[in-house]
C-alpha cells in the first residue's frame, strides 16, 4: 500500500456528519475539532495552542509548540514555528468559544488550602483547548472522544484525529488551491512532501484552461507585440488567428501566435 492509499480523509459530507456527531454527543470538543478541520493543525500542536498565539484582527495563528501524548509540551514536529491563517469561521467559533470559557472559570469555584481557606483563582489558563481540570488535554482522551463521534455518525473506524489534518489538505487541493499554499499551511519541510502524500487530490484536469490564453487582454498584448515588431521591420500577414500568414522573425512571438 503506498504513503497516499494510507492516507484516510474525510470528504466534505462525512465531515458534516462528523462535526454534527461532536456537537451532539462531545459539545466540548467540537471547538478543537472544528478548528483542526479548517487549520491543518496536528493534535499536539492544537492542544498546545494558547490564546496568545492567535491575532484576531489579521487573522493568523502563530503554531509555537506542540504537546506529546505524554504531556511534554516542546516545538512543533518540524523543529520551528510556523504562522497559519485563520478563515472566517475559525475566526467566530474561537471568539465565540473564548467567550464561553470565560464564563465557565468565573463560575469555576476557587481551591483551597490545607486549612479551608480559599485561594485566588487568578486569571484563566492560557490554553484554547483545556482539559476539564483547566490542563493541557491528553492525547489519548482526545482520541476517545473522536471514536465515539465516529461511532454516533455510522463512520468507519480507520479514521482517527489526524484524519482531520488530512481533510484539510485534500479538500484544498482537490478544490485547485496551490499545493505550496498547502504545504506552507501544514508546515511541510518541501513541497515535494505534500504532493506525495496528498498527490491524488491534486486537479489533474483543468476544463476550459486553454482558453484563457484567448484571453482580450493577451490578444491585445500580441496585437501590440506584432505591431511593435512590424515598425521594426517585419510584417504580419493576416493578423491574430491566423500564423500561417505569419511573416514576423520574432520567434517569441511566434510561438504565443501558434498558440492560438
Amino acid at each position: 500500500m503506498t504513503r497516499q492509499e494510507r492516507i484516510k480523509a474525510f470528504d466534505r459530507a462525512q465531515l458534516g456528519r462528523f462535526l454534527d456527531a461532536v456537537s451532539t454527543k462531545q459539545p466540548r470538543l467540537w471547538p478543537l475539532f472544528f478548528v483542526m478541520s479548517r487549520t491543518g493543525l496536528r493534535v499536539g500542536e492544537a492542544v498546545a495552542l494558547e490564546w496568545g498565539d492567535l491575532d484576531f484582527a489579521v487573522r493568523q495563528i502563530r503554531v509555537e509548540r506542540a504537546a506529546s501524548a505524554g504531556g511534554e509540551v516542546s516545538s512543533p514536529k518540524s523543529g520551528h514555528g510556523r504562522t497559519i491563517d485563520m478563515s472566517t469561521s475559525v475566526h467566530d467559533a474561537l471568539k465565540k468559544h473564548r467567550a464561553a470559557l470565560a464564563a465557565t472559570w468565573l463560575k469555576k469555584k476557587p481551591a483551597k488550602d490545607a486549612e479551608g481557606n480559599e485561594l485566588p483563582k487568578g486569571p484563566m489558563p492560557p490554553q484554547v483547548f483545556p482539559s476539564e481540570h483547566w490542563t493541557v488535554l491528553d492525547h489519548s482522551n482526545v482520541r476517545k472522544d473522536f471514536d465515539a463521534a465516529l461511532r454516533h455518525a455510522g463512520l468507519p473506524s480507520h479514521y482517527s484525529p489526524h484524519s482531520l489534518r488530512h481533510t484539510f489538505a485534500s479538500v484544498l487541493l482537490a478544490d485547485g488551491v496551490s499545493p505550496a499554499y498547502v504545504q506552507e499551511q501544514l508546515g511541510h519541510a518541501s513541497i515535494t512532501l505534500t504532493v506525495d502524500t496528498y498527490g491524488r487530490w491534486l486537479r489533474k484536469r483543468a476544463p476550459g484552461a486553454l482558453d484563457r490564453l484567448d484571453s482580450p487582454a493577451l490578444s491585445s498584448s500580441l496585437v501590440a507585440a506584432g505591431a511593435e515588431d512590424a515598425g521594426n521591420g517585419s510584417q504580419v500577414v493576416g493578423g491574430l488567428g491566423a500564423p500561417a500568414g505569419t511573416r514576423t522573425q520574432n520567434l517569441e512571438l511566434k510561438r504565443l501566435l501558434l498558440y492560438r
